[in-house]
């Protein structure tokens, strides 16, 4: 496809707007580097981070639900209690594996996210924080930071544990958010529009366009 430029005589191409003396004229089509990502594999790992920030919230969420509750246990437990004393240590056991395991599973996805979607803005000439992607991974940082900061500063073990179960439920929020906008908002690029030998084929422009450069071109 070609079009006349509004400026004259200028012919210009239908699929990167690039200036061409003629019609047919062999040229590189587009302004922008192929994506080195695929879309397939830009869509696997926007699904792995998703799902791994899901699971830890659902995480976080649980180890809030099962420290409560080993608090509960362990204030009306006797100390003399072989078994109630088992038990609470490999509760505790199970709250801290819990949370490594999500919290590196989140981790390793994020990064390989984080890969894909600088290669697909650096091949499109976009800045990498200029989509929200960037910023809800900041968001994510400060408050998972936070959640191990801010509980230490209140008064009950509740609040502390909720609050840390909030914090970390709206920072996966968050992450969420901002790696689906960026999902979209890079989709297309991760699958580009190549031209096409037909693209250079005359006989498929339109009659009216060919006429119209063949008239400027006697009177040029």
């Amino acid at each position: 496809m070609i079009r006349i430029d509004s400026r004259g005589s200028l012919v210009r191409c239908g699929i990167c707007d690039a200036e061409i003396e003629y019609a047919g004229q062999a040229h590189t089509c587009g302004s922008r580097r192929p994506s080195e990502v695929s879309a397939a594999e830009w869509a696997s790992v926007n699904r792995r981070v998703v799902s791994f920030a899901i699971f830890f919230g659902a995480a976080s969420v649980a180890a809030a639900f099962l420290a409560h509750s080993l608090a509960d246990l362990q204030s009306v437990t006797d100390d003399s209690d072989p078994a109630a004393q088992a038990s609470l240590a490999l509760g505790s056991i199970l709250i801290r594996l819990l949370a490594i395991l999500s919290i590196l599973g989140l981790l390793i996805a994020w990064l390989f996210w984080w890969r894909s979607a600088r290669r697909i803005s650096e091949s499109s000439g976009a800045p990498a924080y200029g989509n929200l992607g960037f910023w809800g991974s900041i968001a994510f940082g400060v408050l998972l930071v936070g959640s191990y900061v801010v509980p230490g500063r209140l008064d009950t073990m509740t609040q502390a544990l909720s609050v840390q179960a909030l914090m970390r439920v709206v920072a996966v929020a968050a992450l969420i958010a901002g790696v689906l906008h960026t999902r979209t908002m890079f989709a297309w690029e991760s699958d580009p529009i190549q031209p096409t030998p037909d693209d250079w084929d005359a006989m498929s422009w339109d009659p009216a366009v060919q006429r119209e450069i063949e008239r400027r071109r006697r009177w040029s």
